[in-house]
């Protein structure tokens, strides 16, 4: 007998999780509550970083790769890709 085909489950972002399939962070706006831990996903082929302004945290993202960060804060935190600067997002800590 041929075994059964099997499909690969698709993922699912987590609540926490920004992803970046492209040159775009999705979503551009999370909001969490202080003691967050935030996670970047590179989802394309391309290498990107996370650099938040002021310069509070800074990740790169390699191709399949992420980057994450705690957010202990209460506060709006501005983000973007200083390789493509026309990516950007933001984290509203409550």
């Amino acid at each position: 007998t041929t075994p059964p085909i099997t499909t690969p489950p698709t993922p699912v972002q987590g609540p926490y999780e920004i992803w970046v399939p492209g040159r775009e962070f999705r979503p551009s706006t999370l909001t969490v509550t202080v003691g967050t831990t935030v996670t970047w996903v590179s989802k394309d082929g391309d290498q990107h970083d996370v650099t938040s302004d002021p310069r509070l945290f800074a990740g790169v993202l390699m191709p399949g790769g992420s980057f994450s960060y705690t957010f202990n804060e209460r506060g709006t935190f501005s983000y973007l890709c200083e390789s493509h600067p026309e990516m950007a997002g933001t984290i509203i800590v409550r």
